[in-house]
């Protein structure tokens, strides 16, 4: 089920009411009814330290009904925590195909925009947001997720005991082996 904390809040806080009306019936002016909506994902996320992490904007206006991906809108994505004022890793693209390097990645054709970055040897948390950088009209637009990095955990001994057994048992077929075709040569 899709979240609708944050996403909910910048849709409603976006609902615009300046674009061009509509002409009822009887020759007057009707607003028209637009939603935006800006959505992060994944909303939260815990990957090893020192990995790469990728958050995928997605932006869309509705207008009476009528949903139109934004193309084209330039993201500024900004990281605060741990890896605060963290860059792209290179990942990302920019509406012409181009790498992005920096804070910024721009929508595609379906209003989605991705970008990445690595994060750091030391574990912790991060938040990052994505805003519409232009001067689109739902400016500030925006919303934030949450990247918990962890280190890598050790083997259990269980794990460790596996392992062990695995090894072993390598080693004594390697020997019965080797003692069967050196036996059967003399």
């Amino acid at each position: 089920m899709k979240r609708l904390g944050l996403g909910l809040v910048a849709a409603l806080t976006c609902l615009l009411a300046f674009t061009v009306p509509a002409i009822a019936d009887d020759g007057s002016v009707v607003p028209a009814a637009v939603i935006t909506v800006f959505d992060l994902d994944p909303d939260t996320a815990t990957n090893p330290v020192s990995t790469s992490h990728t958050v995928t904007a997605t932006y869309t206006v509705t207008t009476n009904g009528v949903l139109d991906p934004q193309d084209g809108v330039r993201i500024e994505f900004t990281v605060t925590g741990i890896n605060a004022g963290a860059e792209a890793n290179g990942n990302g693209f920019d509406a012409a195909g181009n790498p992005i390097v920096g804070k910024y990645s721009w929508t595609n054709a379906n209003g989605i925009a991705t970008w990445s970055y690595s994060g750091g040897a030391t574990p912790g948390d991060d938040t990052i947001t994505g805003k519409d950088a232009s001067n689109e009209p739902c400016s500030p637009c925006k919303d934030s997720v949450s990247k918990t990095w962890e280190r890598e955990s050790v083997p259990s001994m269980t794990q460790w005991g596996l392992f062990g057994l695995i090894s072993a048992m390598t080693v004594a077929a390697v020997l019965m082996l080797r003692r069967k075709y050196t036996h059967n040569v003399e």
